[in-house]
C-alpha cells in the first residue's frame, strides 16, 4: 500500500511466493520495476480504489490519511491475516475498550468482524523523515464475533449515535427516525425508542454485542 522506495516490499519478496504491491506515483513505480524481483506483482494504481485480487496476508505500512476507509475496505474482504503500521492514536481506537475517549464507530465495526492486536508502539525515531506522532503495529485476523439481523441498521445505528457520543440513546436514535426507520410515524418511534433496553446509557457505555442487539431490536420493530 505506498510501495514507496520498496524497502518493505523488497524484505517480503524474499518470503513470500508472490507479493502484491501498489504505488500511485508513476515516478517511484518506474524506479521500482527496475530493482524488484519477479514474484512481485507492482500495480501502478491507488490501492484504495483498486479491486484488490485475492491474497491470503496483508502487510503494510498504512498511509495515515487512507486508515480509516482502508480499514473498512480489508474488513469487507476474504484474507487470513493482516499486520498493519497505523497511525498510534488510530491502532488505539481499533483496540480500545468502552467507556474511553478512544472507543467508538470504528472500535464497535473492528470488534464485530475481526480480532484485532496491538503488538508494538514504534516511535518516530524509527522512521526516515521522522513523524510527529507515535505508530503501531496492529495484527488483524477475521473473526465474526457476533451476528446481527440487519447489516444496514447497525451501520446506520453506529454513525448516528458515535456522531453524538455523549448524548443519550433516547435522545440520539430519538432524532434519528427518517434514518432508521422513516415509514414508522413520530410519535410511535418515539415512544419505542424510550421503551429500549439501553434508553438510558451512552453509547460509549456499551460493548459491541450490546450495540448489535440494540440495532437488532431496531431492526424487529420497524419490520
Amino acid at each position: 500500500m505506498g510501495a514507496g522506495l520498496g524497502v518493505l516490499t523488497w524484505e517480503l519478496s524474499t518470503r513470500a511466493r508472490q507479493v502484491i504491491s501498489y504505488e500511485s506515483d508513476h515516478r517511484l513505480a518506474e524506479y521500482l520495476r527496475r530493482d524488484l524481483p519477479d514474484n512481485v506483482d507492482l500495480r501502478e494504481e491507488d490501492a484504495l480504489g483498486a479491486e484488490w485480487p485475492p491474497f491470503d496476508k496483508m502487510v503494510a505500512n498504512v498511509p495515515y490519511s487512507i486508515s480509516s476507509p482502508l480499514l473498512f475496505k480489508l474488513l469487507e474482504t476474504d484474507y487470513a491475516v493482516a499486520v498493519l503500521l497505523l497511525q498510534r492514536e488510530f491502532a488505539d481506537r481499533l483496540v480500545a475498550r468502552p467507556r474511553t475517549k478512544a472507543y467508538g464507530r470504528m472500535t464497535v465495526a473492528a470488534a464485530r468482524l475481526a480480532d484485532v492486536e496491538l503488538l508494538e508502539v514504534v516511535p518516530p525515531t524509527a522512521f526516515h523523515p521522522r513523524p510527529k506522532v507515535d505508530s503501531a503495529i496492529v495484527r488483524i485476523i477475521p473473526q465474526r464475533s457476533f451476528p446481527v439481523l440487519d447489516e444496514g441498521t447497525f451501520e446506520t445505528l453506529l454513525r448516528v449515535v458515535f456522531s453524538q457520543r455523549r448524548k443519550m440513546l433516547h435522545n440520539s436514535l430519538g432524532a434519528a427516525r427518517m434514518e432508521l426507520a422513516p415509514h414508522v410515524d413520530k410519535d410511535t418511534w418515539k415512544a419505542e425508542i424510550r421503551d429500549l433496553e439501553f434508553a438510558n446509557a451512552r453509547p460509549e457505555e456499551l460493548t459491541p454485542e450490546e450495540l448489535g442487539l440494540l440495532a437488532d431490536a431496531i431492526y424487529e420493530f420497524r419490520s
